[in-house]
């Protein structure tokens, strides 16, 4: 039989090309299987990784749920302290409150009130600074120098002399037609009798809004100042100078707080007035325990010592 050289090499070539593409599909069905491995161990890792993942977040749900169980708990508690340590604490003390405008609340004023009352204190007047204490482009300086008795030449200590007659009266020590006349002016509104005189005076202090160019409450919040801040340092330095006690305090809710200026001038503040603890570490202060209580910058302690140590035994 004559062989075809022609027919013998398409043979061997045809064998060859048989044996590549059986090789490429064996490759391709190799690399197809270790990219299936590779991918099928990707997914067991992102679901390792998720069943941790929601491992973590139910602890983290049991914890938070501790712990609010436990604060509500705290605060009971606190709840209850403040009843059975406030109790005849303020016996007898008149108490008049001056506060900025926006400072606390009418909830928050409210819940003071009723913790000085059920410590047998009196509220003498409530004194809403509406506008800070100095002579603006629009007043009549010569009438408003005029009302704390001295001449336009010494406007520049309008601010400290209107804050000395103001506490004047408040305390009872004199100067009454001054309220009124602040009051028609628009520099403070009163609640209660102004003519009752105070033993000690509560500055409720820190901003929930700005002061304008011109020193009036902004309710936009663009001013430069803080309100309240220059004003109720003022009045009690002015208070300090005249031998009446000052307690100056803040709610948690403020914006930008004042202690650190207080009791940088070691007046007594207490911050966070609107939990328990906060009025208790209220009620204390005005029963005369000097210090800086709460948690704000400037506080040195969360509250007075009010429990009895190993060493008053």
């Amino acid at each position: 039989m004559v062989i075809d050289i022609r027919q013998h090499i398409i043979t061997i070539a045809a064998i060859f090309l048989a044996l590549g593409t059986g090789i490429l599909i064996g490759m391709a069905l190799v690399e197809d299987r270790t990219m299936v491995e590779q991918q099928q161990k990707l997914i067991d890792r992102l679901e390792a990784d998720f069943e941790e993942l929601r491992r973590d977040r139910d602890l983290s749900r049991a914890e938070l749920a501790r712990a609010q169980s436990e604060l509500m708990v705290s605060r009971r508690f606190e709840e209850q302290a403040f009843y059975a340590f406030a109790k005849d604490k303020l016996v007898g003390e008149r108490i008049a409150i001056i506060m900025g405008e926006n400072s606390i609340s009418e909830k928050e004023l409210k819940s003071i009130q009723k913790a000085i009352e059920y410590s047998g204190g009196f509220i003498s007047t409530i004194i809403r600074v509406r506008r800070t204490f100095s002579i603006r482009k629009d007043d009549n300086a010569g009438e408003l120098m005029a009302l704390v008795g001295k001449g336009i030449d010494q406007s520049n200590e309008f601010a400290k002399l209107l804050a000395g007659d103001l506490i004047s009266a408040i305390s009872g020590a004199g100067g009454f037609t001054i309220v009124p006349a602040l009051e028609a002016m628009g520099f403070i509104s009163v609640d209660g009798e102004s003519g009752r005189s105070a033993d000690q005076i509560l500055i409720v202090g820190g901003s929930r809004t700005k002061l304008d160019k011109e020193g009036a409450a902004s309710k936009e919040g663009t001013s430069l100042t803080d309100f309240f801040k220059d004003t109720g340092l003022l009045l009690a330095e002015a208070a300090k100078s005249q031998g009446i006690r000052v307690v100056v305090a803040e709610a948690s809710s403020v914006t930008a707080s004042h202690m650190k200026s207080y009791a940088s001038r070691r007046f007594t503040t207490v911050d966070s007035i609107d939990t328990p603890l906060g009025y208790i570490s209220l009620i204390y202060a005005l029963s005369g325990v000097n210090g800086h209580f709460g948690v704000r910058e400037g506080a040195t302690d969360g509250v007075p010592d009010i429990f009895p140590g190993p060493d008053s035994r």
